[in-house]
């Protein structure tokens, strides 16, 4: 495990720098993350679907994360440089993404704070809105997987029923 993090985290501090503020990646050991930092989720998915395409391209597979980033963990047994390698490839596509959706600085996670001659009050005010906002766009993306996940539960309790009554007419 050890090995593992020491390979990956200069190519993750890497990616950190190179995306300038527009990948939010971290983690520790062999267990490691990243997320297209854009405040609007929307944003965050459709960069996450270029991401997946340049991923295909350049032969890389981490786990898509649909709330627009990806999850890294290798097996047990892998080599800790070639596994620093396919994650260096895997950044690069996570850079080639950020410079192609061309965020501004202004619209990336954290959410920059007040001016600071606002007022105390009113520009805390203005600050939990704006995240309220943030946190309500990540709640209509959840509830959208949450949709689909029952629409596929169903879909998977008919094809059952269907399969146990094959088995009864078969007996």
């Amino acid at each position: 495990m050890r090995a593992i993090g020491a390979a990956l985290e200069p190519v993750i501090a890497e990616l950190n720098e190179a995306s300038d503020g527009a990948v939010i990646a971290h983690g520790h050991g062999a267990l490691w993350g990243g997320l297209f930092a854009h405040a609007d989720p929307k944003a965050r998915t459709a960069a996450n679907l270029q991401f997946k395409a340049k991923c295909a391209e350049a032969r890389v597979l981490p786990y898509f994360v649909p709330i627009g980033g990806f999850m890294l963990t290798p097996r047990y047994d892998d080599d800790p440089e070639a596994y620093a390698a396919a994650v260096k490839d895997m950044a690069q596509c996570a850079v080639e993404t950020c410079r192609e959706m061309g965020w501004a600085q202004s619209a990336l996670l954290p959410l920059a704070g007040p001016p600071p001659e606002a007022d105390g009050a009113e520009a805390q005010l203005r600050l939990l809105k704006g995240n309220a906002a943030v946190l309500e766009g990540q709640m209509d993306s959840l509830n959208e997987a949450a949709s689909d996940l029952r629409r596929r539960m169903a879909d998977n309790a008919e094809e059952i029923a269907k399969l146990e009554a094959e088995v009864a007419v078969a007996k």
